[in-house]
Order: C-alpha cells, then sequence, then structure tokens
C-alpha cells in the first residue's frame, strides 16, 4: 500500500515537472521590421502607441529580416537599434546597416522606434516584461495583450494563446530603459495531463483502501 502511495506521488511529481519545468525565454526564428519616426510629442499620441493603428507602421522600415535567437532585448546603457537587438546574442539574417549606430529614442516621446516581430508557434501562456508599450497579437485578429501606451518603469504583461501565428508590437520612446523579454510556457499535452490524471486516480484509491 505504501509502495502504490509513493508510486501515485512520483507519477504527479513527474507530470507537474513536465508542465511546469519548461517555462522559457521565447526562443527561435522570427521576423522583424524595424520602423523609425516622431512619436508625436506627448504620450497619448498615436506613433508612441505599440498597436497596429501606429502610423510608423505604413513607414519604410530601417530593417525587415529573419532574427534567430531569444526574444530578451535590453539596452545595457546604450540608446541604439541595433545594440538592442542583438543584447540577446542572436542573430540578425538581413543588412542591417540602416540601422547600425542608429538613435532607438529620446525623451518626450519624439523621436521613437516600433518592432514588428512576427512568428509561429503552439498553445503556450507566458509573460512579457516591457518597457515601453506591447500588444500582442494572434492570426491577425485577436488581441492577447494591450498594453499599447508608454510606460514609467519595467512592466509585465500576461498572456495565454492557442496556438498560431503570433504578431508582437513594441515601441521605445521615451529615451533609456528600454527592454523587451518575452517568458513563454508550453500549455500541457493531453499525454501529460493523462498523466497526472492517472497519478491522482491512484491516490485516491490508495486512500479508499486505507478508509
Amino acid at each position: 500500500m505504501m509502495f502504490l502511495k509513493k508510486l501515485a506521488f512520483v507519477v504527479i511529481a513527474m507530470t507537474l515537472t513536465l508542465g511546469v519545468a519548461q517555462a522559457t525565454t521565447l526562443t527561435g526564428t522570427f521576423n522583424i521590421d524595424v520602423y523609425y519616426g516622431q512619436g508625436g510629442g506627448n504620450s497619448g499620441a498615436a506613433g508612441v502607441q505599440a498597436n497596429l493603428a501606429n502610423p510608423l507602421l505604413t513607414t519604410t522600415a530601417l530593417y525587415s529580416g529573419g532574427y534567430t535567437g531569444d526574444i530578451d532585448f535590453a539596452d545595457g546603457g546604450i540608446n541604439e537599434i541595433l545594440f538592442f537587438l542583438e543584447s540577446a546574442g542572436g542573430t540578425l539574417l538581413a543588412d542591417t546597416t540602416g540601422i547600425a549606430g542608429h538613435l532607438m529614442s529620446s525623451g518626450s516621446f519624439t523621436d521613437t522606434t516600433v518592432l514588428d516581430i512576427t512568428w509561429s508557434g503552439p498553445a503556450s501562456f507566458g509573460e512579457i516584461t516591457h518597457d515601453d508599450g506591447v500588444s500582442l497579437y494572434l492570426n491577425g485578429s485577436t488581441t492577447l495583450v494591450n498594453s499599447a501606451a508608454p510606460t514609467s518603469v519595467d512592466t509585465s504583461s500576461f498572456y495565454t494563446a492557442v496556438g498560431g501565428d503570433y504578431q508582437l508590437i513594441y515601441v521605445a520612446c521615451n529615451g533609456l530603459p528600454e527592454v523587451l523579454k518575452v517568458d513563454s510556457n508550453p500549455v500541457p499535452e493531453p499525454a501529460t495531463m493523462m498523466l497526472l490524471g492517472l497519478g491522482l486516480l491512484g491516490l485516491a484509491g490508495v486512500s479508499r483502501k486505507k478508509s
């Protein structure tokens, strides 16, 4: 009886490990478009909002191409677009001439950079740490995160998605700090949930026999 109880606990522990321990910084291959322009001079201006209505998204991109690596960008005290995008140690796959040494943002919501990051991924839930604003969309229509307005400190936004085509809009518009980090947790697969169910049923059976 004690053996069965221990076995049930082991099954549950293994299942929780499979579902939780895989939480990690989002990594993979992405497409990144980088836009730059005048934000509008105040925190409510359309040009500093991290959403699909930002008018800077209709301008010519300074960079448009692939990126392989983590979505874990930080300014490191250097206010330049290329430094920001290389800060996670990943690889930009297209010509970076247009963003090399280029200012990322200045104070007073004037000089502004907008990142449009897209990728395809499975069902997941996670957290986005950002300064300034961010929005996350799924399949072109579903809003997962709406934190588009500029922030004054690092902010955490949470999301849950069934999987598909993701689009993240990030804006840097008010000088340093500039931060964008995405943590992604895979949604437990049916087999994992079945394993958890078996462990709980086993534990319940042992309890009934004891009573």
